[in-house]
């Protein structure tokens, strides 16, 4: 029989491994494609691309994830958001590795950041969206 502390971890990766996720706000990066260590809540929901037409896909498998812009205009400055992840409990622990720059943005540099963002806990909504908060330190 799993133990308590078994079946929250299970919960928990059921939650987000293998899955890909949409929103409007990137993953430990602000608006202007830059790392943000004040990074703090985001929604998030099931990845439904014909929902939204600006946006992140992240998609969280293996301990690492990717968060890449889409757009419908596809002409804009783009950036890739990859790193890493852990389960403590009921928490998820983002770790951001780099930010990749395209298309107009091709003359930045990418960044290599290795950087905690923070440890998150989560919440599903009725509507299927999910809260990532950020815990204080």
């Amino acid at each position: 029989m799993k133990s308590w502390s078994q079946q929250i971890d299970s919960l928990t990766q059921n939650t987000f491994e293998n899955k890909t996720f949409v929103s409007i706000n990137p993953i430990g990066i602000n608006m202007n494609l830059e790392f943000d260590p004040n990074f703090a809540d985001l929604e998030i929901s099931i990845d439904k691309l014909h929902e939204i037409s600006n946006g992140y896909r992240t998609t969280f498998a293996n301990g690492e994830f990717n968060s890449i812009m889409f757009s419908e205009c596809g002409n804009e400055c783009r950036a890739n958001v990859t790193g890493t992840y852990t389960f403590q409990g009921d928490k998820i622990i983002l770790y951001l590795n780099s930010i990749d720059y395209w298309k107009q943005c091709q003359d930045r540099q990418d960044l290599i950041i290795n950087k905690p963002i923070g440890t998150f806990s989560w919440k599903k909504e009725k509507n299927g969206k999910i809260a990532l908060l950020k815990m204080k330190d």
